[in-house]
């Protein structure tokens, strides 16, 4: 596997920029907000407390702020327009899930399980932590869902989902569960944003199962509209899908020859 190409292609796609809708982005930031701003004010409290276990609770909490801050920001209002985010390598062309994203994904475990053993060891020592979820028992509790977690969840290339482009099909990888929706089967492809910012691939009528499955573009640094006009392409031209397989997609979205004429 590649590192990952960040690639403006020379092309205007039409229309404005896609996102989330408005008043779901603008509830989203305000929750979201208020939370991070509560939180914020209540792990400084604990950090500034003088007392070291309350104080490495307020550092861990606050680390989780910031990290899911920054991840929330990479989300839902990090620019996307006029940039395709490419994976090259491994048979297929991917779309991965956007960076920020990773730190919070890979460090949530370990500093859950940190958090759960600063509570322990605070009832341990007899510190007061205020009402009794935040005691011991909570701790114990979430060591073992975490625990629980790790145990299923895969490493490595898989911590994160992605959306990739293969010879076959149009593919979804989310842990150990892989949907491929062959190129043939597709009978349209749009995009919609509600809940969230989704490319819905709709199976052929003649295959007798006439449903959606959706691709969670949120999760991806890649302007949706080329996303879906590079689906298209491949969609509409089979002759051109084995270049999947290698860095020949790259070229033709360095060149923007995929952006097909209505």
């Amino acid at each position: 596997m590649t590192a990952r190409r960040v690639i403006r292609p020379p092309v205007s796609v039409p229309g404005p920029p896609v996102r989330l809708r408005t008043g779901h982005l603008v509830r989203l930031i305000s929750s979201v907000g208020t939370l991070v701003l509560l939180g914020g004010v209540g792990a400084v409290a604990m950090l500034l407390s003088g007392v070291p276990v309350v104080a490495a609770i307020g550092a861990t909490l606050l680390t989780a702020l910031t990290l899911g801050s920054m991840a929330l920001w990479a989300l839902f209002l990090r620019p996307r327009r006029g940039r395709l985010e490419v994976l090259p390598g491994s048979g297929e062309l991917r779309l991965p899930a956007v960076a920020g994203v990773r730190p919070i994904v890979v460090a949530w475990p370990w500093l859950g399980l940190v958090l759960a053993a600063l509570l322990v060891l605070a009832g341990v020592v007899g510190i007061d932590m205020g009402p009794r979820i935040a005691g011991p028992g909570a701790g114990l509790v979430l060591a073992v869902i975490i625990i629980g977690a790790l145990s299923r969840r895969d490493t490595g290339s898989h911590a994160l989902p992605y959306v990739a482009l293969s010879p076959r099909g149009l593919v979804h990888q989310k842990s150990k569960r892989r949907i491929l929706v062959p190129w043939d089967e597709i009978d349209t492809v749009r995009i919609e944003t509600k809940p969230g910012v989704l490319l819905r691939v709709r199976w052929a009528p003649e295959l007798g199962q006439d449903e959606f499955v959706s691709f969670p573009l949120g999760l991806h640094a890649s302007d949706p509209r080329l996303v879906l006009a590079l689906v298209e392409h491949y969609r509409r031209h089979p002759e051109h899908r084995e270049e999947l397989a290698d860095r020949s997609a790259v070229s033709r979205i360095e060149r923007g020859a995929f952006l097909d004429e209505r």
